[in-house]
């Protein structure tokens, strides 16, 4: 039963008993009834009192027979208090027990910990002490290996010592020819040195004859003898790498042929005209057959040469690459027009310079007249007039004509440029 219908349950009861017992007491007042001797009046209270006893009564019985709850406090509160203090200290003496017992827990992991730290340690020394146990294992058969070395160059060297003690004999009897040598040799050496003797009198007198020819030489430098001098070059010529090795060989001769036309020319020997070591003809030939590449070979006096003597050359190979690309610029200059003839010239004379420094810097070969090239004078006169109808600020630019190999020439042209606008160009 509810608490709500219970409480009305109980006041229902409590009105209906105090209605009974009210309608009881007038009864037994009216009726002025008596009760153990007691006077009516008493009576009626007695009754009344009775009523509010049964009131106690019945909705106490009503509660008990209503709520356990109620039952059990009444009748079972001290007994449950008991078993709740108890339980209390049970469950305080759990909570000890369990503390203790995770204190204990924390220290057995600590010791587990420890003792898995030390267990660690342990497989690490035990490792190392594999590892030097095979360190030591290995160094046993090492050492085993050199006993066993050792053990047979001793009997080898028991075998060499005897070898030793007959080679010691025959030294012994090699020493004592030896000695007879040395006085062999020694009388030699007082033959030799008589004729060191003689052989310095003869170096002086050569000495001599070198003096009068060094003056004699002198004298013919200074009266300009010499047809050529050492370093000119005889002949240059291209021999392709496309060729194989007999027309390598007789472009390489047909140049020494043309070399010995350029040396009769200049008034060499004509029996003998070139003196051509056979050991630089075929280095040229071998540095012909390896290169991937085109070369120049360029046939040179080796020394100076007087009227009618033979030419002693050498022979130089390089390779023939590419130095500038075609319209390429080698120099530029900036002018400012007008300006007088002389210092245009100047000005162009300069840009000329500054481009062949650059040729010859790059290693373009020179030509006979010692110089990278050529410009044509008619065609320059007729820029420089044409630059002297304008005024302000001009550039001028020399730029090769075509690519530029080592061989050269060098061939430029000039163009002559006012607010990025062509306005001059030669040729």
């Amino acid at each position: 039963m509810s608490g709500g219908l219970l409480i009305l349950t109980i006041l229902l009861l409590g009105g209906v008993i105090a209605a009974i017992g009210d309608r009881l007491g007038f009864k037994v007042g009216k009726a002025k009834l008596s009760i153990f001797g007691l006077r009516p009046r008493d009576t009626a209270v007695v009754a009344t009192i009775f009523t509010g006893f049964m009131i106690s009564a019945v909705t106490m019985g009503l509660i008990l027979l209503v709520s356990e709850q109620v039952r059990v406090g009444l009748f079972e509160l001290d007994g449950l208090l008991a078993d709740l203090n108890r339980a209390k200290t049970e469950k305080n003496l759990v909570q000890s027990e369990l503390a203790l017992a995770q204190q204990e827990q924390q220290l057995a992991q600590q010791k587990r910990q420890a003792a898995e730290a030390k267990l660690t340690g342990i497989n690490q020394k035990l490792q190392r002490a594999q590892q030097q146990q095979q360190a030591a294992t290995l160094q046993l058969k090492t050492l085993q290996t050199k006993i066993l070395t050792l053990q047979k160059r001793s009997t080898d060297l028991a075998a060499q010592s005897i070898q030793a003690q007959s080679q010691l004999s025959q030294a012994q009897a090699q020493v004592k020819i030896l000695r007879t040598e040395e006085n062999k040799l020694l009388a030699r050496q007082r033959g030799l040195q008589t004729q060191n003797a003689q052989l310095q009198k003869s170096l002086v007198a050569s000495q001599a004859e070198l003096q009068r020819l060094l003056e004699t030489g002198t004298l013919l430098i200074r009266r300009g003898d010499f047809i050529i001098q050492a370093q000119d070059i005889l002949e240059t010529g291209i021999i392709s790498s496309g060729l194989n090795a007999t027309r390598q060989r007789e472009a390489l001769f047909e140049l020494l042929s043309r070399a010995g036309q350029t040396a009769l020319k200049k008034g060499a020997n004509s029996e003998e005209t070139l003196l051509i070591n056979p050991d630089a003809v075929t280095k040229t030939l071998q540095a012909l057959a390896t290169s991937p590449q085109e070369m120049i070979v360029q046939v040179f006096a080796a020394q100076n040469v007087l009227n009618r003597e033979a030419v002693p050359v050498a022979i130089r190979v390089l390779s023939n690459t590419i130095l500038f690309q075609d319209k390429e610029i080698l120099a530029n200059a900036q002018i400012t027009l007008p300006l007088e003839h002389a210092d245009l010239e100047d000005a162009f004379k300069d840009l000329f310079q500054r481009a062949s420094k650059r040729a010859r810097n790059a290693g373009i070969l020179l030509t006979e007249r010692g110089d990278v090239g050529f410009f044509p004078e008619d065609a320059l006169k007729e820029m420089m007039t044409d630059l002297q109808r304008y005024r302000g600020p001009v550039e001028i630019r020399a730029i090769t004509e075509e690519t530029v190999y080592t061989a050269g020439p060098l061939a430029l042209s000039l163009v002559a440029l006012q607010n990025n606008k062509v306005i001059a160009r030669a040729p």
